[in-house]
């Protein structure tokens, strides 16, 4: 008998994206007992800065499956075909800047979290940000250690 709280769930997350043919019965029956998810967050990145965008999207990945864009509208695109559990845009950025891009989100997936990064942060900037109902942003530059948690509480509340 599989007891809950053992230490499997640890296991398979650590198993990464293999095929669920590979796991034991036993190992799925206590992932379902100690409520763990095969399935790993899926996070967009989106930042014009490659170099920002790469780090990011490496950093995240070892958590989180990440998919990274340079172009807010090739984003918007990929939202409309894909579920996403969260959007992490960067605010200034040419032809569809991230304000444009949360409104978008917003109509396509009003429920969708989003957690705001900015170089430049301003008061006016900042009041249209909370009027589209973000709460969260980050001031470049961070530590990637306050990204990591500031994700982690997005998806545990």
């Amino acid at each position: 008998m599989v007891k809950k709280g053992g230490n499997y769930g640890k296991e398979i997350r650590e198993l990464g994206n293999q095929d669920i043919r590979d796991f034991s019965l036993s190992s799925l029956c206590a992932l379902c007992l100690c409520g763990e998810s095969l399935m790993k967050p899926k996070i967009i990145v989106v930042d014009d800065e490659p170099a920002i965008g790469e780090l990011l999207t490496r950093f995240l990945a070892k958590n989180y499956e990440v998919t990274g864009f340079t172009e807010a509208e090739k984003a918007l695109e990929y939202l409309k075909t894909n579920e996403v559990n969260l959007l992490l845009t960067d605010m200034v950025m040419p032809e569809m800047n991230g304000i444009e891009l949360i409104k978008a989100t917003r109509e396509l997936k009003p429920n969708l979290p989003i957690l705001l990064m900015t170089g430049t942060p301003n008061s006016e900037l900042m009041k249209a940000v909370v009027e589209l109902g973000i709460s969260d942003y980050l001031v470049k530059p961070f530590q990637l250690d306050s990204l990591e948690k500031v994700i982690e509480s997005r998806f545990q509340s």
